[in-house]
């Protein structure tokens, strides 16, 4: 009976060697299938071929852009499809989403990410929930981006700002939000767990029930000993805005004692 050995080269992932392991199947299965940290199954992907060949997870540990179809590698600037039609996306370190195709995030497997970046993008609440499920982001960019309950309804910065309480950079541009008192008392009302360091905020549409003093009690419950925050006002009435937060904003810069802020106000 001849025993040689068959070389690893006859197999492949569609049809690889048999495994015997020392555990029982079931336990391999659990391990595979509930991976501890992205770089332990990546190991476990390079000590055999059988395991990726089983639960086909592409690993992305640098910053990532992605539109539900293709993702580009920042350090490799190159659109690529997953070669792997069937393969989730794990991504962690930074992502960026940039006008979603109709894919959606059914690829992603998980999003285990401290920077979030949004362009050009309409989510539901549901696959936003899904972004920043494990509450590691500290870097939150949402431009020119908005979120919606299953009734379409705009889902308010205050929602949004909860479910990101880690960040220390907040960038924020939502065309469909409208900056009335109820939603500025509701701003104060958040509770993060860091100070920012950097805050931008669009007022496309200013009602005219806006209260300067509260949005300039956000800056002073929320600013970090050094930070900047910067308000881009929009819209015909623009000037105006900007005028009621001059004041405000002057008397916080000169009470504020605790190290340095910055606070400038933009027309667009």
């Amino acid at each position: 009976m001849d025993e040689t050995p068959v070389p690893n080269s006859e197999f492949t992932f569609i049809s690889p060697r048999e495994q015997y392991f020392p555990f029982p199947y079931n336990y391999m299965e659990y391990i595979l299938k509930n991976p501890f940290s992205p770089q332990g199954l990546e190991k476990l992907y390079q000590t055999c071929k059988y395991f990726y060949s089983k639960y086909q997870i592409l690993i992305f540990l640098n910053e990532t852009h992605y539109n539900g179809e293709k993702y580009l590698l920042q350090r490799n600037p190159v659109n690529r499809k997953p070669k792997v039609i069937d393969a989730k996306l794990w991504f962690c370190d930074s992502l960026t989403i940039h006008q979603l195709s109709h894919f959606r995030l059914e690829k992603i497997y998980r999003c285990s990410i401290t920077a979030l970046t949004i362009l050009e993008t309409t989510l539901t609440l549901n696959e936003f929930n899904f972004l920043v499920n494990e509450n590691r982001i500290k870097s939150f960019d949402f431009s020119g981006s908005s979120a919606e309950y299953p009734d379409g309804k705009n889902v308010p910065i205050d929602e949004i700002l909860k479910k990101v309480p880690n960040i220390y950079r907040f960038w924020y541009s939502n065309a469909k939000e409208i900056f009335d008192v109820e939603i500025l008392r509701k701003l104060n009302e958040v509770q993060l767990n860091t100070k920012l360091e950097f805050c931008s905020l669009w007022l496309w549409s200013v009602d005219y029930s806006f209260d300067p003093l509260l949005l300039c009690r956000f800056v002073e419950k929320n600013a970090k000993r050094a930070s900047c925050f910067q308000f881009t006002v929009k819209g015909r009435e623009n000037g105006e805005v900007a005028k009621s937060l001059k004041e405000p904003v002057d008397n916080l810069l000169k009470t504020w004692k605790n190290g340095t802020i910055f606070v400038k106000i933009f027309l667009r």
